[in-house]
Parts: C-alpha cells; sequence; structure tokens
C-alpha cells in the first residue's frame, strides 16, 4: 500500500508500532480515516450512509469476493489473510462510522454504542493482530475523544469528556504502544474541557511521546 492518510497524531503514535505489526496498524488506521473522510465531508448524511454500506459490504466479503482494485481494500484483504481478524469485524467500523452521521450528543447510550463500534473494535482488531489483550476502554476513550473534539458545545465536550474520565484505567501491552499514546491523549484532552483549557498541541503531544517512550503509563 502507498503512504496511507491518518490524522497527525495517529501518524505519530504510529511510530511506536513494532516493524512486524506496522502493516496491519497502519492499515487499520487508514481505513478508520477513510470512513472518517466520509462522515465527516459529507452534506448529505444520506449519500453518506450509502457510501458506508458500500464500505460494509466490502469488508464484510473480503475474504470470498473478487479482486479489488481499491489499495485500501487490497491491503485490507491482506491483513485478513496474516492475522486473525475477519471481514466481519472491519465492517462493523463501517456500521461504528455511520452511526456518527446523526449522533445524538444529549443520549449517553447512544454514544457509548458509537465509542464501541467504533473505537473498541478498532482497537481490538489491532490487538489480535499483535496478539495482545484488547483494551476495549482505551478504544472507547478514543472514539470518545473525537466527538469531544469535534464538538462545538462546551457543554457537550464536559459530558463527553466525563464519560472519557470514567472509562476503566489498564497497563497495556508493549507493542500496543500506539494505542497507549492514543488513549492517554484522550484522557488528557478530557482533563482539559473539563477544566475549560485548550486541547493538546502536536508538539505537546510529541513531547508526550518522548516521555511515553520511557515511562509507560496506564490509561
Amino acid at each position: 500500500m502507498s503512504k496511507v492518510a491518518q490524522s497527525e497524531p495517529v501518524t505519530l503514535a504510529l511510530n511506536y508500532a513494532p516493524a512486524r505489526n506496522r502493516f496491519a496498524y497502519e492499515t487499520l488506521f487508514a481505513l478508520d480515516h477513510r470512513l472518517n473522510q466520509i462522515v465527516a465531508g459529507t452534506r448529505e448524511p444520506r449519500l453518506a450512509a450509502i457510501k458506508l454500506a458500500w464500505w460494509r459490504d466490502q469488508l464484510e466479503g473480503l475474504a470470498t469476493s473478487p479482486d479489488t482494485a481499491d489499495p485500501l481494500l487490497i491491503a485490507c484483504r491482506q491483513v485478513l489473510r496474516t492475522n486473525p481478524v475477519s471481514g466481519a469485524q472491519l465492517g462493523e467500523f463501517a456500521e461504528g462510522w455511520a452511526m456518527m452521521l446523526s449522533p445524538d450528543l444529549d443520549d449517553d447510550d447512544g454514544l457509548r454504542t458509537i465509542a464501541l463500534h467504533r473505537g473498541a473494535m478498532l482497537f481490538a482488531a489491532i490487538s489480535a493482530c499483535v496478539g495482545a489483550p484488547s483494551p476495549d476502554d482505551a478504544g472507547r476513550a478514543y472514539a470518545l475523544a473525537d466527538i469531544m473534539r469535534a464538538s462545538p458545545d462546551a457543554d457537550v465536550r464536559i459530558r463527553v469528556a466525563t464519560m472519557i474520565a470514567a472509562l476503566p484505567r489498564a497497563r497495556l501491552a508493549n507493542s500496543l504502544r500506539p494505542l497507549t499514546l492514543l488513549a492517554h491523549w484522550a484522557r488528557i484532552d478530557a482533563r482539559r474541557a473539563i477544566s475549560g483549557t485548550a486541547f493538546m498541541t502536536m508538539s505537546a503531544r510529541a513531547a508526550s511521546a518522548l516521555g511515553f517512550a520511557i515511562v509507560p503509563k496506564s490509561v
């Protein structure tokens, strides 16, 4: 797969991915980014829903469908062939992003469902690729933090931040260092939202990543 598109924080975090698992990391986060672009770039939710349904069907059928010309789908198929991950699992990502088309930010249960389908399942798939226990709560924090950062409503940011802060912490395997960083930044930004201060800058994330390489934390 050619150079993949990812958010800046993800690109920074993936510097800590083990070399043997880097392709799986990059592919799964590239998939997450592609689905994000569909949701973020649409002015017509129904059209975005159709695109996400297409991606769900393509991902679910990767193991048996004819060859595809899409480089990202080709990369996803390679991940499936070399790791204990299924097309159905990847299809859940599209379901999670479909929920983002009209999230009810006043419904905590709805937010938890989005966090499960988008974040926890993404982190679970990566964990399966590296052979580590799934850090579901770290994945939920990652997905909720994206909602929190994108919301223009301070009250919503505080509500979502409070949900992040309430998630249990756990020490992740060293092979999951990129996920540890992303969850750690989610929790820092949650604390900042609650205190009314600005979210982390990229330079602050870079400094945090250097410190994390020396002294790992529970997230």
